[in-house]
């Protein structure tokens, strides 16, 4: 069975805040007004939306969207872990280490609850859930086969994010002395879809490759046996 993890894009979509640019529609040609065939032209924020960020974004020497290898997007042993959380919550080392199979896992779908608030903007953005920087610094450093983490939140460092630097994105995806690899992002996700299923699955998360940018919007696709 296949499931859609990630958001329509759209004009309405979710957005971190008022300044985050929305999806623009422009009619290029349209059969109703006389042309061959209708054509768009669109406009996106590559944060925008269900995305995924490459280790450029907060990296200046970090690789760009399409320089990830693309066998990185594809993931064999996702693993979908309920963390749900309320408004400011913050996940803790120790809700992620109790998680039976996060060992062998690629891809950490981090569950927070906030899924269920895609359709309600004033509620999704307000001071939502994320990750504790030791929790952050842990699923980089602890985890050898992880490969991403995806959210179904705005940000892996909530909304105090310009107050502290956006350190957990900084701890995931900056480029190491040691050369431990980054862990891509995935952000604004929708786990409802798969809530209640268990064990491994396999996550497809391969984005548009935009040369030389930071991230790109993506469609997530999980695949049950």
């Amino acid at each position: 069975m296949l499931y859609e993890l990630s958001i329509p894009i759209s004009p309405d979509i979710v957005r971190y805040d008022e300044a985050t640019p929305r999806p623009n529609f422009t009619p290029f040609t349209r059969i109703q007004s006389g042309d061959i065939n209708n054509q768009t032209v669109i406009s996106l924020f590559t944060h925008g939306g269900s995305h995924v960020d490459a280790p450029y974004h907060f990296c200046e020497s970090g690789e760009t969207i399409d320089r990830v290898k693309v066998e990185d997007f594809i993931f064999r042993k996702a693993l979908l872990v309920d963390v749900r959380s309320s408004k400011g919550g913050r996940i803790q080392i120790g809700q992620l280490k109790q998680r039976s199979g996060i060992e062998n896992a690629d891809l950490l779908m981090l569950y927070m609850g906030y899924s269920q608030y895609l359709n309600n903007e004033q509620v999704y953005r307000d001071d939502f859930p994320a990750l504790t920087l030791e929790a952050a610094r842990y699923l980089r450093e602890e985890l050898p086969n992880l490969k991403a983490i995806a959210l179904d939140t705005l940000s892996v460092d909530g909304t105090d994010g310009f107050a502290t630097g956006f350190a957990n994105h900084h701890v995931l995806l900056d480029e190491r002395e040691d050369g431990l690899r980054p862990l891509l992002i995935y952000e604004c996700m929708n786990f409802i879809p798969i809530l209640g299923h268990k064990g491994y699955c396999t996550v497809y998360g391969i984005p548009l490759r935009l040369v030389g940018l930071d991230a790109s919007p993506v469609t997530m696709i999980a695949e049950f046996d």
